[in-house]
């Protein structure tokens, strides 16, 4: 049986409601455990660069896989705890982008395992935070936090360790290094980051970590040609997003409301979910943008987009005036578009707000 988060999603009456159940789902739930994962795992080098790609990767994944299981019904494979299953979406995916994008880290990470499971004073254990390296003569309850502090702060800086001062830690071999730091650090600490730890004492480089030429080597050394026009048009694509989402912020509050409750996509689904899914706004800014308790906001959420008597009904104006509010609002992201000349010039971000000539009635359309 699956985990009764993904009830509302599974169980919705109809495709409308269900896509929106399932954005609800994978910003509120899905999103923060991903991300969690990933700044623990990508704390380290040029990573952390990417991390916002590959969380919206693996919320895409996600999306794929739950509404195969809608389609599926009864006949779809459970998924009986839905925050572990995002997690382990998200460890493989941060898995594969290191083997991927960070070849020689991830070898000397497969010659430290190596390491740890054959020294006789190394061991390896599974958690639920990752693999943990420790000695074997520590107690089970050996503190991680602390030793955690410190292993990041021996990868900034030898002299963060006074007492290995003496020692020549670059030039050790691995089955005399990884003791001695272990000792010092004195509790169990992830795999990941006693990697991270031991390749900068060791001087274990990837190309894309030593560039000096900015972001477009950088870029350069972790992807392909097509890799990085894809990269390119994403990155556009967002920054188109939080362009607009900026300058929705600053229209008059009405003129807000309008805009954002009916904000549809061509098959009549809501489309304000997109900018919490991109991570561009948290769910509270929204709230706070639509002058909005968060409560509030989660009840009318999964009716989104709402009709203009509906949100005439909410405002206490007419229908026509929130028409009229839509449409000033629509406007005036276009004259300010121009403007700026944002993300591509006036002919994508006039897709995004309003066709010249076009009636109040059109439906306002983000970047695709």
């Amino acid at each position: 049986m699956s985990d009764s988060l993904l009830r509302p999603f599974l169980d919705a009456s109809d495709d409308v409601r269900a896509e929106q159940e399932l954005a609800l789902l994978l910003s509120e739930v899905a999103s923060p455990v991903a991300r969690d994962v990933l700044r623990g795992r990508l704390h380290h080098g040029v990573e952390q660069r990417w991390a916002d790609d590959l969380l919206q990767d693996v919320l895409l994944q996600l999306m794929l896989r739950l509404r195969m299981l809608r389609a599926r019904g009864a006949s779809g494979d459970p998924i009986a705890h839905f925050k572990g299953y995002v997690a382990v979406v998200a460890l493989r995916a941060s898995d594969a982008f290191v083997r991927r994008r960070l070849p020689e880290r991830n070898r000397f990470s497969k010659r430290l395992r190596y390491v740890l499971t054959r020294h006789p004073a190394c061991a390896l254990e599974s958690s639920p935070v990752g693999t943990l390296c420790r000695l074997r003569t520590w107690a089970p309850d050996a503190a991680r936090d602390t030793a955690t502090a410190r292993l990041r702060d021996l990868a900034a800086s030898s002299d963060a360790a006074p007492a290995l001062s003496d020692r020549d830690l670059p030039r050790m071999a691995l089955s005399e290094l990884v003791p001695i730091v272990l000792e010092w650090v004195g509790g169990p600490v992830t795999l990941d980051d006693l990697t991270s730890t031991l390749a900068a004492i060791t001087g274990v480089r990837d190309r894309a970590q030593v560039s000096t030429g900015g972001d477009e080597s950088i870029r350069g050394s972790l992807h392909s040609q097509s890799d990085s026009a894809s990269h390119a048009g994403r990155l556009e694509a967002r920054s188109c997003l939080r362009w607009l989402w900026e300058e929705i912020r600053e229209l008059p509050s009405r003129q807000r409301a309008a805009l954002l409750l009916n904000l549809r996509d061509d098959a009549g689904g809501g489309v304000l979910p997109l900018f919490v899914l991109t991570g561009i706004a948290t769910f509270a800014d929204v709230a706070s943008v639509l002058d909005l308790r968060i409560a509030d906001l989660r009840a009318v959420w999964p009716r989104l987009p709402a009709d203009d008597a509906t949100i005439a009904a909410r405002m206490g104006v007419t229908r026509q005036q929130v028409i009229n509010l839509r449409k000033a609002a629509r406007l005036r992201l276009l004259r300010r578009s121009r403007r700026a000349g944002v993300a591509g010039g006036d002919e994508r971000v006039q897709r995004a707000a309003i066709r010249p000539g076009a009636p109040a009635s059109a439906s306002w359309k983000p970047v695709p």
